[in-house]
């Protein structure tokens, strides 16, 4: 076998040998958790169940239902431009990198900035949205839009730093997507019909990681540059922006109505007598 065959293998392997330890090791639920005391399990099981109630989360819906919720199919939808997003830049960064890197080697060198500003924004942004907002919606809309500015810089600079700066702001922002936006499902669904969701959301919206770098493969074959191919993920991902406040509206409406609180009467233009 060849090196990229080793490798497929190498990592499979570590992920099918780590489930046996997070299948035995983790705890089903905060009962069985051995270092919290009585008042501590009975406190997180009243703040779990006051979630429920508040944000009207449903648990031990059949699956098939599950999948077909308009939330999750909503979210599922949600979730794709961001797929789109993360795989377009992870194919296609060596080669936008190459076009001003001198070798091989400065291109590796170069393709890791872009990383390390991931890796910041991760720890970044999930603190961010959680101490500045409720909920993260606006925090999602504001990555999509800066992960969409971010590729597009990166096709309008002719500067290598530029280009590099705009690569690295996507990153940071693409990358920090995936930590804010499944906070939002979880918030709305819980226990056994969360897993349901949020396996048939991942598996939907992974189909972005094909999309993504295809159509990219196209654009730049066709036009002989990735420039063109950047400027699909920017609206790709700038469509993300605009879709997250209209799964807001859905979300939000769904969850008044699981909760028992009126829809708001829509203005009729006559004055009340």
């Amino acid at each position: 076998m060849v090196g990229w065959q080793w490798l497929f293998l190498v990592v499979g392997a570590a992920a099918v040998v780590m489930a046996i330890p997070t299948w035995k090791l983790l705890p089903e639920n905060p009962r069985s958790v051995s270092w919290l005391s009585a008042d501590e399990v009975a406190w997180i099981e009243g703040e779990l169940e006051k979630d429920k109630r508040q944000r009207g989360q449903e648990d031990g819906k059949n699956p098939l239902r599950t999948l077909l919720d308009k939330r999750v199919l909503t979210f599922a939808l949600l979730f794709f431009p961001s797929t789109v997003g993360v795989y377009g830049l992870s194919f296609w960064l060596p080669q936008v990198v190459d076009r001003f890197s001198t070798s091989n080697m400065q291109t590796g060198l170069l393709t890791d900035i872009p990383y390390v500003f991931a890796l910041v924004g991760v720890l970044v942004t999930s603190r961010w949205a959680s101490k500045k907002f409720s909920e993260n919606w606006v925090p999602l809309a504001v990555l999509f839009v800066g992960a969409g500015l971010g590729m597009g810089a990166s096709a309008f600079f002719t500067s290598p730093v530029a280009q590099l700066a705009a690569l690295s702001l996507a990153a940071f922002c693409v990358y920090s997507n995936a930590g804010v936006f499944w906070a939002l499902p979880s918030g709305v669904l819980a226990g056994a019909t969360a897993a349901v969701a949020i396996a048939g959301i991942n598996s939907f919206g992974n189909l972005g990681g094909f999309i993504g770098p295809y159509v990219v493969g196209i654009f730049t074959e066709a036009s002989g540059s990735t420039a063109a191919g950047m400027y699909f993920l920017m609206a790709v991902l700038w469509l993300g922006a605009v879709g997250t406040f209209a799964a807001r509206g859905v979300v939000q409406r769904i969850q008044r109505r699981a909760v028992g609180q009126p829809e708001a009467a829509p203005a009729t233009g006559t004055a009340a007598r």
